[in-house]
């Protein structure tokens, strides 16, 4: 983990990963490799070898669980793969897309959803507690998007006056009309 944090993690210093490591191995700022905190690398037994008719690639051929964690943590430098922490279930991941990705996509509930998921719904529902306009729009959007299943609306006009609301609650929250205004327009 002390690794990690100094090394991998998105939110340690932006500088190359080869820095890092020089910087966190440097005895001179006091990591030893005595101290029990600080990774350290063995010696790994593997070899270049056939895996099928067309395949060669590095195998591994581990001793211990160990083996596997110190090759796996080598491949991450080597591939300057960078890790962040999941807003949502405060695990690491690794960051393959983009580098502003906050949620991983580890599966969460027994419906299959992801952290990505829920935490964006999460942002979302927040997001809309905390302003007006964006609940009163929501409450209006479920409602009339109902009528559609019961004939009272077509789909046409739904979507027509669903673009209308959201011009009318950008509007509202920029301050271009007030709350009680956006309110009587989606009641009407």
């Amino acid at each position: 983990m002390d690794l990690w944090n100094h090394v991998l993690d998105i939110l340690s210093p932006d500088e190359p990963i080869q820095k890092k490591m020089a910087d966190y191995y440097n005895p001179k700022r006091d990591r030893r490799l005595s101290d029990p905190e600080v990774f350290k690398f063995q010696p790994l037994r593997m070899s270049f070898e056939a895996v099928d008719s067309t395949t060669f690639t590095e195998v591994l051929y581990p001793k211990s669980i160990y083996d596997i964690i110190d090759f796996f943590v080598r491949e991450c430098i080597k591939r300057e793969i960078r890790f962040r922490i999941c807003k949502h279930c405060n695990q690491f991941f690794a960051l393959t897309g983009h580098i502003n990705t906050e949620y991983c996509d580890r599966p969460f509930d027994s419906t299959g959803r992801t952290c990505k998921e829920i935490g964006a719904l999460r942002l979302w529902e927040k997001k809309k507690a905390d302003t007006p306009a964006l609940k009163a729009y929501s409450k209006a959007y479920k409602k009339r998007f109902a009528w559609i299943k019961y004939g009272k609306m077509t789909k046409e006009a739904f979507y027509e006056w669903a673009e209308t609301a959201r011009e009318k609650r950008e509007l509202c929250i920029k301050g271009g009309i007030t709350l009680e205004e956006f309110r009587a327009w989606l009641d009407d």
